[in-house]
């Protein structure tokens, strides 16, 4: 088995790690530098900088003092500012990508490198970019997408033994591994095949490539994410929903609670202690928690609970085999797996209890369009 400094340093799963060597090797390694800002569209120039991590601070009028954007390149001959904002294995901060784009930021920004004489005028081009694995959407459309596949593109063919250079080349077969990570075989146990994510294979990635193998039919909207509750861990989970039958209209948009639901069936995978459940869950829409249903009027609140209970009891009453019937603020029934059941028998026990459950929620949807 190879080694790999990221690995022996612990640092594999630290995106400041990854912002660090594409600095240091911007800085250091001329073709490096240039393939990136060929990449980026911007002009090569022989003075480009690069600083991480730099505090801004903000004249704001909402009270924010400072933002500290991940990279920062930025060159005086060419006039022109580029910010890159990294994101491996988390989502964007609250409006952090609106927060780096906004008048308040830029002229902060622009002054700050104007006075320090980092740039030659207080109007320089400025260029933005989110870099991410698998070219997430910015919340600003002022922000580029930029992908780890362009990063790799830039490490150069030929490297050295150098310091520098060895960890390049782990980047380039870490970003390598993640882009060609494989799906699970049917004999795969599936605890061990999501055991074996690492370094920039997330548990995230692998559960999503494993659940895009389950051959979930293509009526069913399916949104994967991770989420996590009090004295939980990380939980990567996958959602799916048919479309538009299973949402009723927005709560926001609704003063009839008995209308405003989702229903969903949502298989998850609890990385504290290996439990993998299936879960039929009855929801507002959009999802709100008690706190934020508490701040709904009585009424609301009394013809949703009565509309989810009429659901609950139509479940219970039905032949919905295999499923564990259980009424909770959020779910209805669930099914646990074995966390050493092969990929093949989860894909079917899974089609098995999809099919079921559709077929209890399309009745009640039917027998409510004959009232």
């Amino acid at each position: 088995m190879k080694e790999y400094i990221f690995d022996i340093l612990g640092i594999g799963n630290r995106e400041d790690s990854y912002t660090d060597l594409i600095a240091y090797s911007f800085k250091t390694s001329d073709e490096f530098k240039k393939n990136i800002l060929e990449q980026l569209s911007v002009p090569y120039q022989d003075d480009w900088i690069v600083k991480t991590r730099l505090p801004v601070a903000i004249k704001s009028s909402t009270g924010r003092k400072k933002d500290v954007p991940d990279m920062l390149l930025f060159s005086k001959k060419g006039n022109s500012i580029v910010l890159i904002e990294n994101k491996i294995f988390s989502g964007e901060g609250w409006e952090q990508t609106n927060r780096y784009a906004s008048e308040e930021f830029k002229y902060s920004l622009v002054q700050y490198l104007h006075d320090n004489e980092m740039i030659g005028t207080l109007e320089p081009q400025m260029a933005f970019f989110y870099l991410t694995l698998d070219g997430d959407k910015p919340a600003s459309p002022d922000f580029k997408i930029l992908q780890y596949s362009d990063i790799s593109a830039s490490i150069p063919n030929e490297l050295s033994t150098s310091k520098r250079d060895i960890l390049l080349q782990e980047l380039k077969e870490n970003i390598d591994e993640y882009y060609n990570w494989k799906a699970p075989e049917e004999d795969d146990v599936i605890i061990d095949y999501l055991k074996r994510a690492e370094r920039l294979v997330s548990p995230h990635k692998a559960f999503y490539t494993m659940v895009e193998q389950l051959n979930i039919d293509e009526k069913f909207k399916k949104d994967f994410y991770v989420t996590g509750n009090p004295g939980s861990g990380y939980i990567p989970a996958c959602d799916w929903h048919k479309m538009p039958q299973w949402k009723g209209t927005s709560c926001k948009e609704s003063d009839d609670g008995s209308t405003c639901f989702q229903i969903n069936i949502s298989f998850q995978w609890e990385t504290k202690d290996d439990s993998f459940t299936l879960y039929l869950e009855y929801t507002t829409s959009p999802y709100q928690t008690r706190k934020q249903l508490a701040a709904y009027d009585e009424s609301f609140l009394n013809d949703y609970k009565h509309a989810r209970q009429l659901f609950y009891e139509h479940v219970k009453n039905s032949n919905i085999d295999k499923w564990t019937i259980k009424k909770t603020p959020l779910r209805i029934a669930s099914a646990n797996f074995d966390k050493n059941i092969t990929f093949g028998e989860l894909k079917e026990n899974i089609s098995e209890l999809t099919a079921s459950a559709t077929d209890v929620v399309d009745d009640w949807f039917q027998l409510k369009c004959n009232e």
